[in-house]
């Protein structure tokens, strides 16, 4: 958004008369710093332009001439002696800079917008696109021809929805040789003997999982949980809160405490959810060896929305599209934790340093061979340090110490970091990102197969626009909006804060969080003027 001001004095205004200088609001994305402008990041006019963000054409049309209410009599001629753009030379390559004169403002609209399309900003909208078409070319044109338009254009980008399912068997094959040991399966079918195969699927992540992972564990999704327990019982925000809870809980005492509250909310509900085996939705009853506490499938809602762009294109472009994120993925990831220098990866060594401010309050009571007694928060609990385990259940089942076993480490004067399971080891990172994904070749030099041609599957199209976003549920909150209701600490419970602003934080904690959230706000102001051999883009200043 570009939010044009001026600050000029009312009275010095209206004082000043007409004149042949014009100011004119002409938006150019710049960061370049001159010495013309002020302090204040202003002309001596008082005249400036305030440039929040840049992501593509605005949509507001304007006259041709924008007249500023005060003139000036007293400009210098710097830029006098440069030359005008020669806009219908330079269209295919349109360039923006700092001091370039155009000749009219319907020029620099050109320009902008040519610039805005090739350097990838948000597209025109379509109202924008016809005005254009009909103006420049003298072109009536429909919304449903420009769509068609559109979709001619992404194919010759993407690739055409059915010729992509012909080339499937030779990209495939061309995958499995430039990365050996890949599981690929194509599944076809055939209405007769002597009709053309038609793709069916590929193999999907539950018959991978099994034959890679025999011994890999399935947990319910409490998210999801609870959806089905709504839909069956009166589901209301108290039992919503008392299953997370239950859900959340280490230890079964803790368990069986939620439990008892969901019994008396909803009884029905609560012999519903008995019949659900515990060890896969209740965290006190999770596999030990699996070291991971999450309750909620938040890492597969984060990747179907990392791949929300691609899973509208073709099936080799959406292959492709997924693949060579995996591949930059994997080789960011192997490159931060190779240059790392800690015993753990840095997200563990955060967590730790979070589990030392907490276990400052409290006190602790040794007992002998490496056993300690630690209070913290009215509550006791058992820390064998030898055997790496807790009474809570939080270090057994996460792998890392929990708030009584650093602060039981912290009193043998010992790092937090040797008590992690080596699972969390930096060296174990860099082994599980050491299989990189490989590199292919353009489809022009991918082998051929002795494969019948595959046909793409039948298409039936659903009325209307086709959804990205997954389907919520009546009672959910819309995305992206922020609801109304009561602020909860997530350190001491009360309510009307949150955890940045929390009183009982550490001093420490606390001014690590006023250091991340007071950065200081950029913005930038840029100045431009109508002279009589054109429109000139002056300056530039960061403010």
């Amino acid at each position: 958004m570009d939010i044009a001001y001026n600050i000029s004095d009312n009275n010095e205004t209206e004082n000043r008369n007409d004149g042949d200088d014009e100011h004119e609001n002409v938006f150019v994305p710049e960061n370049d710093r001159l010495d013309e402008c002020g302090e204040d990041g202003l002309d001596e006019d008082g005249f400036g332009t305030i440039n929040l963000d840049l992501n593509g054409l605005s949509d507001y049309e304007s006259k041709d001439e924008l007249h500023s209410p005060h003139m000036s009599d007293d400009e210098d001629n710097t830029f006098y002696h440069q030359e005008v753009y020669n806009v219908d030379a330079n269209l295919d390559n349109p360039r923006l800079e700092v001091g370039m004169i155009f000749p009219s403002v319907n020029d620099f609209r050109k320009v902008l917008k040519e610039f805005s399309i090739q350097g990838g900003f948000e597209a025109l909208k379509d109202a924008i696109i016809i005005g254009d078409l009909q103006r420049t070319y003298g072109l009536e044109v429909s919304k449903t021809k420009l769509y068609r338009a559109k979709r001619k254009a992404i194919e010759e980008i993407d690739g055409c929805h059915a010729n992509q399912y012909t080339m499937l068997p030779r990209y495939l094959r061309a995958l499995s040789e430039s990365n050996p040991g890949s599981i690929i399966k194509l599944k076809t079918d055939r209405a007769t003997p002597d009709s053309p195969c038609h793709f069916q699927r590929l193999y999907g992540l539950i018959q991978a999982v099994a034959q890679v992972m025999p011994s890999a564990t399935h947990r319910f999704c409490v998210r999801h949980l609870y959806d089905n327990f709504k839909k069956r019982f009166k589901g209301d925000k108290k039992a919503k809160e008392l299953i997370h809870s239950a859900a959340k809980s280490y230890t079964q005492a803790g368990f069986l405490k939620q439990m008892e509250k969901i019994e008396k909310v909803n009884p029905n509900g609560y012999n519903w959810l008995k019949n659900v085996p515990a060890h896969e939705w209740a965290r006190w009853a999770f596999d030990r060896h699996v070291k991971n506490q999450d309750t909620c499938n938040n890492f597969s809602e984060s990747f179907n929305n990392w791949i929300l762009n691609g899973r509208e294109k073709p099936i080799i472009s959406l292959i492709e599209s997924i693949r060579l994120s995996w591949m930059a993925k994997i080789h960011s990831r192997r490159s931060r934790y190779t240059e790392d220098l800690g015993l753990v990866c840095p997200k563990i060594r955060d967590v730790l340093e979070k589990n030392r401010l907490n276990s400052r309050v409290g006190h602790l009571i040794p007992a002998g061979n490496d056993e300690f007694e630690v209070s913290i928060a009215d509550a006791s609990f058992a820390v064998y340090l030898r055997e790496k385990r807790c009474s809570c259940g939080e270090w057994e089942l996460t792998g890392i110490p929990c708030i009584h076993a650093v602060k039981a480490i912290r009193f043998k004067r010992q790092d937090p970091q040797e008590y992690c399971d080596p699972f969390f080891h930096r060296e174990r990172a860099i082994r599980v990102y050491s299989h990189f994904i490989h590199p292919l070749s353009d489809q022009s030099l991918w082998p051929l197969t002795n494969r019948d041609p595959v046909e793409p599957p039948v298409m039936r199209r659903i009325a209307g626009r086709p959804r990205k976003a997954r389907v919520r549920d009546t009672d959910e909150a819309p995305a992206n909006l922020k609801t109304g209701g009561t602020v909860k600490c997530g350190r001491c419970k009360q309510i009307g804060h949150n955890k940045r602003s929390c009183r009982w934080a550490p001093q420490g904690e606390l001014e690590a969080i006023l250091r991340r959230y007071q950065k200081p706000v950029e913005f930038h102001v840029a100045v431009f003027r109508r002279r009589r051999g054109g429109l000139l883009v002056e300056t530039t200043q960061a403010i």
